[in-house]
């Protein structure tokens, strides 16, 4: 796929020519002319996309501004030599890696016929600066290139002028393309962006400078404060009322390596895996600057919802993830790959970089769960998975283990179970099995008695279904289905009789009868008492002896009257007489038989409340309602132990004088101590504010008086401060820092001078090691610790001075100017009107040659040396603004200074 980025460049608008025309003139410039300015040509992604391995770019910044934000109305200004004018064009930078080679402008030679004389083949100069927060190049120019402009004039023949510096110069910061003209007398009209203020684009990164401009006067100003300044100042020459705010267009010929790089993980991975992709580039400061990227240009200045400087190919059927450094994707299926992560740099020319990183996708295993399967209720089954390396089985098969390919499974009702499998490669797929509960047949049945006495009537069972009852040898039954039992035909004796069901589930129970001519009730039980939460016991018979009904008095029950298995949960402690009764039938008599058994309640232990403690804190545990304690965990009863973090369930089983036992549970949540973090130590000059502030708690305090979170200023020294933090448990812990308070250099700016004009003294500090003076001294570096000042007028000095901790102090001192000038001229010189306002007369005494310079109050030098020749000499002064200045007479004898106020 491609993205195309695309500034039109079809240039329909009139154009109107304005400048220093001295004559006035105001002259529409040729529309073919801009004809000239190029498109950007910037592509995407292609398939056969290569990488720039050095990317160089020209940014027309403000060319592209008004072609694709304005209305593409291009202008003339002009730049004259004469007037040392020159034109200088911000660009913006924030880091390494960005090279200036050269610069461009697009201009044409001014016609003469509306200029006057205008040499043929001018010489155009480029230069390259750094810029101060004010956007004014500053400092020694950083390269430097001559280009000429051809012999061709008028609006028609306006080109792109193209300067190489001899090498590409590294910029980490803003910087200046200056274009003035090198050639004697030589005029250029530069090309400008729309006039008009306040356009969405206008940014105030130009400056201009001219000698023909009085608010400029030689200084570097904004376009808006040049033009405001040019309607109808003395001298004449004018151009059309502003305010104006425009651009040239200039550019800088840049270069640059993008360097890209692009991680997926993990690799290799498994089919339908969410992957991370994750990339980077640099230079970053370029990348992200409006300046070079068309991408950020666009979403800076035209609302774009991302810059379109990123992008992922995934390398399949997806679609490319623009705008992204780091996004995810899963692929859908195995294979290998190459995803590559692009970069798209460059303004006017496009610059990519790319990288890939090969990964690899595995397949998913083939898991088969196996078939599904039927089994009864309390019945066990082998699930069996293949496909796999490793597996899991979800939920847990409770009768081995989860993580084998067949375990035992024993569910209690239909249930579904996933395997998951593992590849060697490590990718994972399931696979389901159901398992299917089906119910039991219950062959629960009961005879009404357990002894039966030959010559009654034939007993038959009572049952929930129906199936076959059978006998241990020598019972006969009448019929097998119905269980009913031929006492007549069966020997007397004990039998165990079984009843098995039929269907998909059988079951089968067994009851004992006995069959006798002399029935035999006597049992006993193997224990005379029992705690009520034991185990169920049964009665035990004797040679001879069965079963009746069992009965007693009320507060005893039984799980089975007929069997006498007494239920002691449901049972009331105390004394019991149970009864074994078995009824007269046929020629055998009534009988019966009794055993005491006493019932005791299990005590009523309390393990104590639950509790929440912090790490380190000893618990003690003790039971009660009982006559002995047992505790799980290693506890003793009663003695205390360092519980261990976390929540922990403690039992404790207590044991009472019957030998009845019980248990109950205490929980003991250990809580972790909160982590407070004093934090890092810290050194401060005196008089420094500190705000110390915990943190890892809730609350804090604070040793020495300091409170959390308040500003307060620390004595000299290093101090140690502890806080105290607590949480939302109640859990405390310190920590430390150390705040280092270093004292103040004893900055020492020496004693009070007093000179005279023109003399100059030295200045001394001391008591730091680095100094800074203020204002500057104007003779030497502000950063010297003894600089040299020349003051015209009483100035006091500021020395600001820095220790090697970085602590910094000041001290004044006053150079006091109390005599101005040598009388050792000769002559008697007069200055009149003194305060003067438009004009101003200066008598001398002879006409020999005397030697005028003006300064400023600031020291700077307003008026160049010139000769006096006359006895009498007029200054107009009207273009000065009001103020104090300091007119220097010199002479082979010497010099001497007046002062002079202009209102």
């Amino acid at each position: 796929m491609k993205k195309h980025l695309l500034i039109c460049t079809i240039l329909l608008s009139a154009f109107t020519s304005f400048g220093q025309s001295r004559q006035n003139i105001l002259k529409p410039a040729s529309p073919e002319a801009t004809e000239k300015l190029l498109s950007i040509d910037r592509e995407g992604l292609e398939n056969n996309l290569t990488k720039t391995l050095l990317c160089l770019d020209t940014i027309r910044y403000p060319q592209s501004k008004e072609q694709i934000l304005g209305t593409s109305n291009f202008y003339t200004f002009s730049m004259w030599n004469v007037d040392a004018e020159a034109f200088s064009q911000t660009f913006l930078n924030a880091g390494a890696g960005l090279s200036v080679r050269g610069a461009e402008i697009f201009c044409v030679r001014a016609d003469p016929a509306q200029v006057g004389a205008n040499p043929t083949g001018i010489s155009i100069r480029a230069r390259l600066f750094n810029v101060t927060a004010g956007n004014v190049p500053t400092g020694a120019a950083l390269a430097t290139g001559n280009v000429t402009v051809s012999n061709l004039i008028g609006g028609a023949n306006a080109n792109y002028y193209t300067v190489n510096f001899p090498s590409p110069v590294a910029v980490t910061g803003n910087y200046a393309i200056v274009w003035d003209v090198s050639t004697t007398n030589g005029i250029v009209d530069v090309y400008v962006s729309d006039l008009l203020p306040g356009q969405t684009y206008d940014e105030d990164f130009t400056r201009y400078t001219s000698l023909y401009y009085p608010n400029s006067g030689g200084a570097y100003v904004s376009i808006p404060t040049l033009t405001n300044d040019l309607v109808n100042f003395p001298g004449g020459g004018a151009i059309p009322p502003g305010p104006y705010n425009f651009e040239p267009l200039i550019a800088p010929l840049v270069q640059y390596t993008i360097t890209s790089t692009g991680v997926v993980a993990p690799d290799p991975a498994c089919v339908n895996q969410t992957l991370s992709f994750t990339g980077s580039a640099t230079p970053v400061n370029i990348l992200s600057n409006r300046f070079y990227n068309y991408g950020v240009f666009k979403q800076y200045f035209m609302g774009a919802a991302s810059d379109s400087t990123y992008a992922w190919d995934f390398d399949d059927a997806s679609p490319i993830a623009w705008n992204l450094q780091s996004t995810t994707h899963a692929y859908a299926a195995a294979g290998a790959y190459d995803p590559t992560f692009y970069v798209l740099g460059g303004f006017w020319n496009s610059c990519v970089d790319f990288t890939t990183d090969a990964t690899t996708i595995n397949a998913l295993p083939a898991i088969n769960a196996g078939l599904d399967v039927s089994i009864c209720n309390g019945a066990t089954t082998s699930l069996g998975a293949s496909g796999g390396n490793s597996y899991t089985w979800s939920p847990a098969t409770s009768l081995s283990s989860t993580t084998i390919s067949n375990p035992i499974a024993a569910p209690s009702s239909t249930q579904t179970y996933t395997v998951s499998g593992t590849s060697v490669a490590g990718c994972v797929n399931t696979d389901q099995v159901v398992v299917t509960v089906n119910p039991q047949v219950d062959a629960s049945f009961n005879f009404a008695t357990n002894t039966f006495c030959v010559g009654s009537a034939n007993p038959v069972p009572s049952a929930i279904n129906s199936g076959t009852y059978s006998s241990t040898a020598g019972l006969t039954f009448v019929n097998t289905t119905t269980g009913e039992i031929n006492l007549a035909a069966s020997a007397n004796g004990p039998y165990v009789i079984t009843h098995t069901t039929g269907g998909l589930c059988p079951d089968v129970e067994t009851q004992t009868i006995n069959i006798t001519t002399a029935p035999d009730a006597s049992f006993t039980f193997a224990n005379t008492a029992y705690c009520l939460n034991t185990a169920n016991p049964f009665p035990t018979f004797g040679a001879g002896a069965s079963a009746g009904v069992f009965s007693s008095s009320a507060g005893i029950n039984f799980v089975n009257s007929t069997t006498g298995q007494i239920n002691l949960a449901t049972s009331a402690p105390g004394p019991y007489t149970i009864t074994n009764s078995i009824a007269a039938s046929g020629a055998c008599p009534a009988t019966s038989a009794n055993f005491i058994v006493t019932l005791n309640a299990q005590p009523t232990v309390e393990a104590g409340n639950s509790q929440a403690v912090c790490t380190g804190t000893q618990v003690t545990l003790t039971g009660a309602g009982a006559n002995s304690f047992t505790w799980s965990n290693g506890v003793v009863n009663g003695a205390a132990f360092t519980p261990a973090v976390g929540s922990i369930s403690y039992t404790v089983t207590g044991t009472d004088l019957n030998g009845c036992t019980n248990t109950d549970n205490v929980v003991v949540t250990v809580n972790v101590l909160p982590s407070v973090s004093a934090g890092p130590d810290d050194a401060v000059c005196a008089g420094t504010q500190v705000t110390l502030n915990g943190q890892g708690a809730q609350n804090y305090t604070w040793t020495n008086g300091v409170s959390n979170g308040t500003a307060f200023t620390p004595s000299v020294g290093s101090i140690t401060y502890t806080v105290t933090g607590t949480d939302i448990n109640g859990c405390i812990n310190t920590d430390n820092v150390i705040i280092t308070t270093n004292a103040l250099p004893t900055v020492n700016a020496g004693a009070d001078v007093t000179i005279c004009v023109p003399q100059s003294t030295t200045l001394f500090g001391s008591g730091a090691s680095t100094y800074t003076w203020s204002p500057p001294t104007g003779l030497d570096f502000t950063t010297a610790a003894n600089p040299t000042a020349s003051p015209t007028i009483t100035t006091t000095y500021t020395v600001t001075g820095t220790n090697t901790n970085g602590c910094v102090n000041s001290d004044e001192v006053t150079v006091i100017v109390d005599c101005i000038g040598l009388d050792e001229l000769g002559i008697n010189i007069s200055v009149a009107p003194n305060p003067a306002t438009e004009t101003l007369v200066i008598l001398q005494e002879s006409s020999e040659d005397l030697q005028l310079s003006i300064v400023s109050e600031d020291g700077k030098l307003v008026l160049a040396p010139i000769k006096l020749n006359s006895i009498s000499t007029t200054f107009d002064v009207s273009d000065y603004a009001s103020g104090i200045y300091f007119l220097h007479f010199t002479n082979n004898n010497g010099q001497i200074v007046k002062k002079l106020i202009i209102q």
